[in-house]
């Protein structure tokens, strides 16, 4: 694995390394990396492959789902979900 630092802008810190699709979600679910749930879904639809060229090859005969967000009030609270943007199915709750 290889890690760059870029140079620290106040507070932001930017780092870069090249993950394979499981270690990034390990330690995305350790706590240790930040990723946005498109992130989290697309890492988990590669884990059935072995390499980039299988998830390639694979491509041609995938479903692509729309997903929109949507928000709604749960005990008065804002919580916001990706939809299924043809059926509205809740697809992941992504907080408040």
């Amino acid at each position: 694995m290889t890690t760059a630092a870029i140079t620290r802008s106040g507070t932001a810190r930017p780092v870069s390394s090249w993950l394979t699709p499981a270690l990034a979600l390990e330690r995305y679910g350790a706590g240790e990396l930040a990723m946005l749930p498109p992130t989290v879904d697309v890492l988990t639809s590669l884990l059935p492959f072995d390499s980039a060229a299988d998830a390639v090859a694979a491509a041609d005969s995938r479903e692509i789902r729309p997903i929109m967000p949507a928000s709604r009030l749960e005990d008065g609270a804002l919580v916001w979900a990706l939809t299924d943007a043809s059926t509205g199915e809740i697809l992941m709750d992504v907080g408040g």
